[in-house]
């Protein structure tokens, strides 16, 4: 079950990060090692509160604001990619709408 379970969380990172450089340029996804979180770094996005707040309200997704971790994580979010592929599909295209039709 561990080698299963490495794969997937390999597979989701991959997943994940390859996601955020295509498809969301202005987010810098910082691919981690030996986690399941990834930091996004959402301050080119130019929004006026933390990235966590901004996407929970607009895209109904849950992350960890980066400054829950200290003065160096302000305008970054942390993302749990320990999930199904098809949550991991729905937080990431959630992510995308929230950022291309904030209203809806």
């Amino acid at each position: 079950w561990l080698k299963e379970l490495m794969l997937r969380l390999e597979q989701n990172r991959n997943y994940l990060c390859r996601f955020i450089e295509t498809q969301l340029p202005q987010i810098k996804c910082c691919t981690p090692e030996s986690t399941y979180l990834a930091w996004l770094d959402c301050r080119a996005l130019n929004i006026s509160e933390e990235p966590a707040d901004y996407l929970l309200k607009h895209g109904r997704i849950a992350l960890s604001s980066g400054s829950l971790f200290g003065k160096g994580g302000q305008g970054f979010a942390r993302f749990n990619f320990a999930t199904s592929q098809d949550l991991l599909e729905e937080a990431l295209y959630r992510l995308q709408q929230s950022l291309n039709n904030p209203s809806g």
